[in-house]
């Protein structure tokens, strides 16, 4: 877990670990010097503060992971050579939605596809990498349970959407892909 923090939080960590540390050392080397509670305090809750804020990682609107999360996981994936299945969900007719609704309007449609996309199962981490593309990373799980996966979400963006009392059909393209043993990736469903 250390490589996915960056070097001014490993600082950070570090200085808050050598604050509770020197307040023991403190403590039991004078012990009418009462200091040891009040540094254990205040590094464990920079600790706590450092290690639940993950917020640069988060996408507002959706609550997806976003893309800075997504680089992130998957380098790691890939640096320690753990397989996983990707699928890629590109909404082919964003633009076209976006300009009808308005941008808001057309985020609060794209919270109802994370919604779904997190629905499917929780174990897997979902990203918006960009305005019309979600990715989701499915550890652990073999190519029939990715190819379920894929005609899961195939068989939701055949239907309409409702939202506010309308329905709209969006398009989708799907990508399976397997890392780190694949050469290539193949378009499942378009």
């Amino acid at each position: 877990y250390w490589n996915i923090f960056n070097r001014l939080k490993k600082l950070a960590i570090t200085y808050f670990f050598v604050i509770v540390i020197i307040g023991t050392v403190i403590q039991m080397l004078f012990i009418e010097i009462r200091c040891e509670l009040m540094c254990e305090a205040i590094g464990l809750m920079g600790l706590m503060i450092i290690f639940e804020n993950n917020e640069e990682w988060n996408d507002l609107t959706t609550g997806a992971y976003n893309r800075t999360a997504f680089l992130r996981d998957s380098k790691i994936y890939l640096k320690y050579g753990r397989r996983f299945y990707g699928i890629c969900l590109r909404i082919q007719n964003a633009d076209l939605y976006r300009k009808i609704t308005g941008y808001e309007e057309y985020e609060r449609i794209l919270l109802n596809v994370a919604i779904f996309l997190t629905s499917i199962n929780p174990k897997y981490d979902i990203y918006r990498v960009s305005n019309d593309c979600f990715f989701l990373i499915c550890p652990d799980i073999d190519s029939n349970e990715a190819s379920a996966v894929s005609e899961t979400i195939f068989d939701r963006f055949s239907k309409e959407w409702i939202h506010d009392g309308g329905s709209f059909l969006l398009k989708a393209s799907i990508v399976e892909i397997v890392l780190p043993f694949s050469k290539c990736c193949k378009m499942i469903l378009s």
